[in-house]
């Protein structure tokens, strides 16, 4: 295997550092604790904390890869497909995710429109002024009720997109509306979503 096959974010994790984001690294080399102390592109990674620096051929070469054994070479390929493939996975998700979000964030501004509207329709009603067809009291009553329902169940949604775990976030985007419903009631019910952390973030 040759330096110009390899890339940094490959070569990392098999050394012990934990990827946080595409150009940031937990420091494997670090003492006590070391987060997003890394940077590195796909040939360059230092350390701003201890100083550690390598190039994609020093760290190959301390790994072993660079030895030109069939066994390292298969590990090295099977990693990386694996590699790949939570990256896919990932981004499809995340393509989910962003498309849920607009639905939701779209309905929300639209139930805040509507409940708005009876609102101020109901306190021109409550002051003499005349309706503007038979029964408008009543049907923004109706309309406040409805809206008091769902928008606590759009705003949880968007709350477990957004902070909840990964499994409950892939559990919403890939199952059925009946499998979502569940999602929000459990979470309305606890009054939290709790993330892969277990960081909490109250909902209503």
């Amino acid at each position: 295997m040759t330096a110009a096959a390899l890339e940094m974010g490959d070569l990392l994790p098999r050394a012990g550092f934990r990827l946080r984001s595409a150009r940031r690294a937990d420091c494997a080399k670090c003492r006590g604790r070391s987060v997003g102390t890394v940077s590195y592109t796909e040939q360059l990674a230092h350390c701003f904390r201890c100083e550690w620096a390598a190039n994609t051929t020093t760290l190959a070469r301390e790994l072993g890869l660079l030895a030109g054994d069939r066994q390292s070479r298969r590990e090295w390929a099977n990693q990386r497909r694996a590699r790949q493939a939570v990256q896919r996975a990932a981004e499809k998700l995340a393509q989910q995710e962003r498309q849920f979000v607009a639905i939701l964030s779209a309905r929300l501004r639209q139930l805040y429109g509507l409940r708005r509207g009876a609102a101020e329709r109901l306190a021109v009603l409550a002051t003499g002024g005349p309706p503007r067809f038979s029964g408008e009291a009543e049907a923004a009553w109706t309309l406040l009720a409805d809206c008091a329902e769902e928008i606590p169940s759009v705003e949880v949604a968007l709350d477990l997109l957004s902070f909840g775990s990964i499994p409950e976030r892939i559990a919403f985007v890939r199952g059925g509306e009946g499998e979502r419903r569940a999602l929000i009631l459990t979470a309305r019910e606890r009054g939290f979503v709790v993330d892969d952390r277990g960081r909490i973030r109250e909902v209503d």
